[in-house]
């Protein structure tokens, strides 16, 4: 007997301009993506398809999620009272990557690293990723108390620390989020 099922996650994404991609140290690429406006952050990945192998670089940059308005790419990404409003932060390290299968060809000459951000570090000193991540609860209704629908605008930066020119060889550069939506 048929029985009706509820979808209890969205995936939405941001797609990045792959020329504001970082390429030097400080260097940031901002963006925004509409999420619910309360809900909760199971994971979070970043698909880059690459025109060469990943050689596994170390580049020790992070990914920031803040709610107060778009940033700006560049070396100065945020302001004061946007860099207030950040909630989470990940590493994005492809120092390992080549051993993940992204030196292996996908189609034709098209190379894949979609690392899962985590965004649970705790207070480790080590440089991980996708190390077992707990999720994120975000609440962008300000001041309202009790049931909210709708959407809202979540937003993030990525800043690289200059080991990688991430412009060269990258034709895709995402970020995707799996959310469950919380009234």
């Amino acid at each position: 007997m048929p029985r009706s099922v509820k979808t209890s996650r969205i995936i939405a994404e941001a797609t990045l301009t792959t020329g504001d991609l970082p390429a030097s140290a400080g260097d940031a690429v901002c963006f925004s993506v509409t999420v619910p406006t309360r809900g909760f952050i199971h994971r979070v990945s970043m698909p880059l398809i690459y025109t060469s192998a990943v050689s596994g670089d170390p580049d020790a940059g992070a990914m920031y999620l803040h709610t107060a308005g778009p940033g700006t790419s560049g070396t100065t990404p945020l302001s004061t009272a946007q860099a207030a409003t950040i909630f989470a932060q990940a590493t994005v390290n492809p120092e390992h990557s080549d051993t993940t299968g992204a030196d292996l060809a996908i189609a034709g000459s098209r190379y894949v690293w979609c690392p899962v951000l985590d965004f649970s570090q705790g207070m480790s000193t080590a440089i991980t990723t996708g190390g077992g991540h707990t999720g994120l609860m975000y609440d962008l209704s300000g001041t309202t108390l009790g049931p909210v629908s709708g959407t809202s605008t979540l937003y993030g930066v990525w800043i690289g620390d200059g080991n990688v020119n991430f412009t060269t060889n990258i034709t895709s550069a995402k970020v995707r989020f799996e959310i469950e939506p919380l009234s």
